[in-house]
């Protein structure tokens, strides 16, 4: 785990860079031969090439239980994703993609590959197609109780040669060419024995050149977009619906947001309010020409269409992207027309001695008369951007304007808010800054400190119009960090416009 230094200024400026690695939502970084997920379709024996999200792919299985190689996926589990699963195959197995067009190079020193697995009681390990024949890898992801990412540097990895009609390991590799790979992929060697001993894989990247440590840049995802500084996950964006049990289906919000120290700090699907999700900005009241929308906040009957996601910055300072959102419901015109269009805009900028910040930019624009937006109609009113963040025994919150206690109904804590605890194994902080600009500002606050989130208030109980001559634009940032001068930092940031 890295250590934490204490934060210097000057500190996250906003870049609006022009050196941007890509402008298209269909345009990989530089170096990423490619990233599948599987398709977020129900599960299927066995697993086809109409599950595989990327189409530059061609999925190959090979081994004796090829065809006993599972598309999962559990919608009863919170936060299961759409996954490959070995727990049916009665004997050795593998899965494979083959990239149209050129054989990838992966014998520089920066080529990498990056694979999700939650295995048990097995070892996945990567199998390279190359002039030298197959190809296993001697080193891969272990097991883990929960989801883990490993980072497998192919410079520091030795091979052997791999029967692929068996799935045996054979003799060592020297000097192994890896110059033309044209197949690529995993096994665990063994049969699966169901959930007590298997291989799931949710994603895999491929980097022929990864990234440096400094540089900020956006991958795309089968239901969403990753940022990254270097190989170390930032926050992931979701732009397809995602639900529990078939319900309290959203999109459009940041889950997880990581702390540099690389663990997350928000949370989804929260036991005590399903509903809850990372961070996000929502209301309970949404009335279209009088009639009440039922319920974007606790996601009920209500719908969001992300659509034109573009990558407009990729930069060793920060990474960035906006979207068109489209917010339906079928209570308003059986859901096939827009009441509200919003453009977001999410920046999250470097690690700057030890300390991360995200920046939300939403626009409302209505596209129908007469809507309105409100918090809770109850005397909390609470409603707008949202963090739903762990919550240790040791919290502690203080606003600018001093240390505030939470109370039942908001309170005044000022522009900005700061939540001190034990997250993870040490000390550190998450704050939300409200941008002078908003309005309403200063905000106050729905604080807790168990069992749901926190809010700075807009507009609270009263439902406010939305006006296509002047769409309501909010704007708030998120920081982690360790003993950072917040009120420096604030100022910094309220200069910005």
């Amino acid at each position: 785990m890295r250590e934490y230094t204490p934060i210097l200024l000057p500190f996250f400026v906003a870049v609006l860079s022009t050196a941007s690695l890509c402008k298209s939502a269909f345009c990989d970084p530089e170096g990423l031969c490619f990233r599948e997920d599987t398709q977020d379709t129900p599960p299927t024996l066995p697993i086809t090439q109409k599950h595989i999200a990327n189409p530059r792919l061609e999925l190959k299985l090979y081994g004796p239980s090829r065809f006993t190689i599972k598309k999962s996926y559990h919608e009863s589990n919170r936060n299961d994703p759409h996954y490959i699963w070995s727990g049916l195959c009665k004997a050795p197995w593998a899965v494979a993609f083959h990239k149209r067009g050129p054989a990838a190079d992966l014998s520089g020193p920066r080529a990498e590959i990056r694979i999700r697995t939650k295995n048990f009681k097995r070892k996945l390990y990567i199998i390279l197609k190359t002039p030298d024949g197959w190809l296993i890898s001697a080193d891969g992801a272990g097991q883990s109780t929960d989801w883990k990412t490993s980072v497998l540097q192919l410079k520091d990895m030795s091979f052997f040669h791999i029967d692929m009609d068996r799935i045996r390991r054979g003799k060592k590799v020297e000097n192994a060419t890896l110059s033309e790979v044209t197949e690529i992929g995993f096994t665990d060697l063994q049969p699966g024995a169901g959930s007590e001993a298997c291989s799931r894989i949710d994603w895999m990247e491929v980097w022929t050149e990864s990234p440096t440590e400094k540089q900020m840049y956006i991958v795309e995802a089968v239901d969403g977009y990753q940022f990254y500084q270097g190989a170390d996950p930032v926050c992931f964006y979701h732009t397809k619906p995602n639900s529990y049990k078939g319900q309290y289906s959203r999109c459009n919000y940041v889950h997880p947001l990581m702390a540099p120290g690389g663990y997350a700090m928000t949370e989804d699907f929260p036991e005590d309010h399903l509903h809850h999700r990372g961070i996000f900005w929502a209301w309970h009241q949404v009335i279209v020409n009088g009639q009440r929308i039922h319920d974007m906040w606790s996601c009920e009957n209500f719908v969001w269409n992300v659509h034109d996601v573009e990558v407009i910055e990729s930069s060793t300072n920060s990474a960035a992207l906006k979207a068109k959102v489209y917010w339906k419901s079928p209570e308003w015109e059986d859901g096939k027309e827009p009441f509200v269009r919003e453009d977001v805009l999410i920046r999250a900028h470097a690690t700057r001695q030890g300390g991360r910040g995200v920046d939300f930019r939403i626009m409302l624009e209505p596209l129908a008369a007469g809507v309105e937006i409100g918090g809770a109609d109850n005397d909390k009113g609470y409603g707008g951007f949202s963090a739903r963040i762990p919550l240790p025994e040791d919290l502690k919150m203080t606003g600018s304007i001093g240390p505030v206690t939470p109370q039942r109904t908001a309170v005044k804590g000022g522009a900005w808010m700061n939540f001190t605890g034990t997250f993870g194994d040490e000390k550190s902080s998450f704050t939300i800054f409200s941008h002078p600009s908003n309005p309403g500002h200063p905000p106050k606050w729905i604080l807790r400190n168990a069992g749901s989130c926190q809010n700075p208030v807009y507009p609270g109980r009263r439902p406010v119009p939305l006006s296509k001559d002047n769409p309501l634009v909010l704007r708030y940032r998120v920081l982690l960090h360790k003993d950072a001068d917040v009120q420096e930092l604030y100022r910094q940031y309220s200069s910005q416009r």
